[in-house]
């Protein structure tokens, strides 16, 4: 799909409105069903609250607590006790204790406990679900009803995996390697009006109206005298609780679970060859830019990523983070349309992160930078933010372009 044909269904609010009901809702319900067979199932005092408790008020969890427990206690990574604590974060805070209890000719559901768990991909489930949920919300469409669908898996456990499965496909399907409007999501969290009209030419005219449907604002406007050239150079980035910033939020939630090793090994329950989107989605991405021969601009230093930067100070002079003579671009000073400096740090000491400014020998045009590092931008490849600075005799906002 060109992403002129992407355009043409993001400018329409019928089109979002057929992908909420068509492509999120399917994966809303699975998700929502999940959420409720784990609020079933987690017990009102983790650790606490004994098996025998749990089952007096509802006796159908009873399979989903102890499916395919062995006669050594432990718990095969094919069964539904398994599945259970993976996906929905419950399960007997002793196994082996339970065991014990039944050789001895005790019930073990009155001496072991049920607990919860937080897994990577129990996290991922309740990320989909509130992100989903609000989603349909904003495009009014009603969040799901999913009773009879949990009184279905409840009835019969087994069918837990099928849901599970159908779950995991469905997100899939969501992901900004599918879907246009995720992939929309995806390319919008940070660019220019210039830059987002030429991907998506049919934006000319409709940016404003598409950036209140699903929630663009400006985050970074050019101080210039042409109002014009500042309105193009405007850079566009999501609203905090908009339609395309909880997409991306789902986007980045499935790619780091698929990208987690102790995650990936669960889901090759249900995928021969378990995939990776964020890896297939970079590689996709660093082929488009290499085909149009992009490069991160040589002229000027890309700043170091958020992760490198430091925000305390040493504890001692023994500390690792003590260091004097360096020179980490933090920022790009920004002055009247061009940048004539960086903010470093230079050093990180017991009572100060010192932060300079360096001039560099010539300015260079805030709107050629701009024109030259969106396109990695524009693929996540790169990542765009406005920072505060902290050197003297800088403006109070900057630019920060760092490798992603």
């Amino acid at each position: 799909m060109s992403y002129d044909d992407i355009a043409r269904r993001i400018t329409k609010q019928e089109e979002w409105t057929a992908f909420a009901n068509d492509e999120l809702r399917p994966v809303a319900e699975t998700a929502r069903t999940l959420m409720e067979l784990r609020d079933r199932l987690a017990p009102p005092e983790p650790g606490e609250t004994t098996v025998r408790e749990v089952v007096d008020q509802e006796p159908r969890l009873r399979r989903f607590l102890l499916g395919g427990l062995t006669d050594d206690g432990s718990v095969p990574d094919e069964s539904l006790a398994n599945l259970t604590e993976q996906f929905l974060g419950v399960a007997l805070d002793d196994p082996y204790k339970w065991v014990n209890a039944e050789r001895e000719g005790l019930t073990g559901d009155d001496y072991v406990a049920v607990t919860t768990t937080d897994t990577r991909l129990v996290s991922l489930l309740q990320t989909v679900d509130e992100q989903l949920t609000a989603v349909l919300q904003h495009l009014d469409t009603s969040p799901p009803v999913v009773d009879d669908q949990v009184e279905a898996v409840l009835d019969d456990p087994a069918t837990l995996s099928d849901l599970v499965q159908q779950f995991l496909t469905g997100v899939l399907q969501v992901t900004a390697n599918i879907s246009p409007f995720t992939f929309f999501a995806y390319t919008t969290q940070a660019v220019t009006a210039r830059y987002l009209t030429e991907a998506y030419p049919s934006l000319h005219g409709s940016l404003h109206d598409v950036a209140g449907l699903v929630g663009l604002q400006k985050r970074f406007v050019p101080d210039l005298e042409d109002e014009d050239r500042a309105a193009e150079y405007t850079v566009w980035g999501h609203t905090e609780d908009g339609v395309l910033a909880r997409l991306h939020r789902l986007n980045q939630a499935v790619w780091a679970t698929f990208d987690d090793e102790a995650a990936r090994s669960t889901l090759s329950r249900f995928f021969s060859n378990v995939p990776n989107p964020e890896e297939d989605f970079t590689r996709q991405a660093e082929q488009e830019l290499t085909a149009d021969d992009w490069s991160y601009p040589d002229y000027i230093p890309d700043c170091a990523h958020p992760d490198r930067v430091p925000t305390s100070t040493a504890n001692s002079t023994n500390s690792s983070r003590y260091r004097r003579n360096m020179d980490l671009t933090k920022a790009l000073v920004v002055e009247n349309g061009v940048i004539p400096a960086r903010e470093v740090i230079t050093a990180v000491n017991t009572s100060s992160i010192v932060h300079r400014r360096q001039d560099f020998d010539e300015s260079v045009s805030l709107l050629r930078y701009l024109d030259e590092v969106m396109p990695g931008v524009f693929l996540g490849v790169y990542n765009f933010e406005t920072v505060e600075h902290q050197a003297n005799e800088t403006p109070q906002t900057g630019v920060r372009v760092y490798h992603a």
